[in-house]
């Protein structure tokens, strides 16, 4: 709502309909609402647990752990047949927090008896990573490196992620299309609430003049060209993109004081969690 109070004070007396797309870190938020003489009338409101944490997730999964052993195949005991990477393991991986917890006893010894029966030197020394890794709990580290990196995608059609630590050494180059088709899945489905919430409001596309966009996320190039795509690009507008929520929160503290109001809690259920 912030944000949309923040794209409402650029509004004259001329009402609008619009859509807010506040992309962000861990979710993505819809609004739609009419715009005019500072004011907003919010029509339908959506939001998944799905943004830019999920977009490093799919980074991850598809471009970052084949290098700390995720496509490896190993045998567990003698005479056992081939097995591949767990993939309940590369899922917990793909998160920096559920990461840091591999660090248990049983999690670690599971890792040791991947690395001992896979097939090659040079898959050991993928594990040996992967284990220096949860040892070291350097999850939020590494996550930090590949928001970087995505954010370099974001400008450039090539980008280096680069981790640097003591056995753990590595500079891969990376294309802004193996991005895009590693996070395809996570864009899907914020392009899908988008569209329910436009549904809510009972609007299409063509009726919307103008779409607000905020957030890091709102930065990710296919992301926009699909937006721009469903309500064209002259409509596609960005704003303030990390800070329209603030801005828009004291817009709205000043309209409560003006008022004589007290703010209402926010209602948790407004925003869906999707896992």
């Amino acid at each position: 709502m912030a944000a949309v109070l923040d794209c409402a004070q650029g509004s004259d007396s001329e009402q609008q309909l619009v859509a807010v797309l506040d992309l962000g870190g861990g979710i993505s938020d819809f609004i739609v609402a009419r715009l005019g003489g500072g004011r907003a009338d919010v029509l339908s409101v959506g939001g998944i647990a799905v943004a830019g944490d999920a977009l490093d997730g799919a980074l991850m999964r598809d471009c970052i752990s084949p290098y700390f052993g995720a496509r490896t195949s190993y045998r567990r005991g003698l005479g056992g047949i081939a097995l591949t990477f767990p993939r309940p393991l590369l899922e917990k991986m793909c998160s920096p927090a559920e990461l840091c917890l591999l660090d248990r006893r049983d999690s670690l010894e599971f890792l040791r008896d991947i690395r001992s029966g896979s097939f090659g030197e040079h898959d050991r020394e993928k594990l040996d990573r992967l284990l220096t890794l949860v040892k070291d709990r350097l999850g939020f580290r590494l996550f930090e490196a590949i928001d970087l990196t995505k954010r370099s995608l974001s400008d450039n059609e090539r980008a280096e992620f680069r981790f640097d630590y003591p056995t753990i050494d590595l500079a891969v180059e990376l294309e802004r299309a193996t991005f895009e088709h590693a996070a395809r899945a996570p864009l899907e489905r914020i392009l899908e609430r988008l569209d329910q919430t436009l549904a809510a409001a009972d609007v299409t596309t063509a009726q919307v003049d103008a779409v607000y966009c905020t957030g890091g996320t709102a930065r990710v190039p296919t992301l926009i060209a699909a937006v721009a795509a469903r309500f064209g690009p002259t409509k596609v507008r960005h704003v303030s993109t990390f800070h329209a929520v603030i801005q828009g929160l004291a817009e709205r503290a000043r309209t409560w004081i003006s008022e004589g109001g007290v703010p209402e809690p926010a209602d948790a259920d407004a925003v869906e969690k999707d896992g």
